[in-house]
């Protein structure tokens, strides 16, 4: 634990094991940037999020373009 932040790292391994290898049974669903999975951790309830890099990538594209846009409207 890091004294400053009170925050525990978990490595990729826990968090497989917490939630059985990333279960359909665990699955608690989806999010506009991945899925949400329940676990335990050293008896701790927790939730496991993973990103889809691929996803993240698509949204970043489409804004992009969209201040592309924006900014060619916007010149004087």
């Amino acid at each position: 634990m890091d004294p400053t932040t009170n925050l525990v790292e978990f490595s990729s391994q826990n968090l497989e094991a917490c939630t059985n290898n990333f279960s359909q049974n665990n699955l608690i669903g989806l999010t506009q940037f991945g899925r949400l999975y329940r676990g335990n951790l050293e008896g701790q309830h927790v939730v496991v999020k993973i990103w889809d890099g691929e996803r993240m990538k698509q949204i970043s594209s489409k804004y992009n373009d969209e201040n592309l846009i924006i900014k060619e409207e916007v010149k004087f």
